[in-house]
């Protein structure tokens, strides 16, 4: 059974700015392909921060025990592949990722 790693304050934060940035994409998208559920856009912070918060206890549940230095730096390493998968969207301007938009 896994035991408990204690994610530092900054890779909390990381996590959930990727989680906020998701959500927000995510209600944009359904927005555009159904107008009238526009009224989610509303709610879209609370439901961002609920679904971090979830996120970020199962993974400090998760992550194996007794090696929680190893753990949080493949959490980093991850976080940091989905920090170069957006500046790389971005340069390419995909649409969602550029920072002109149309």
């Amino acid at each position: 059974m896994n035991g408990f790693v204690a994610l530092p304050t900054d890779v909390q934060l990381a996590i959930q700015a990727v989680v906020v940035a998701v959500v927000a994409f995510a209600i944009q998208w359904v927005i555009v392909a159904v107008p009238w559920l526009a009224f989610l856009a509303n709610y879209a912070r609370e439901w961002a921060l609920l679904l971090s918060a979830l996120l970020i206890d199962f993974i400090q549940n998760a992550l194996p025990t007794g090696s929680d230095d190893v753990s949080i730096k493949l959490i980093l390493f991850i976080l940091a592949l989905i920090g170069m998968f957006v500046k790389f969207a971005a340069a390419r301007q995909v649409k969602g990722f550029s920072q002109t938009q149309p």
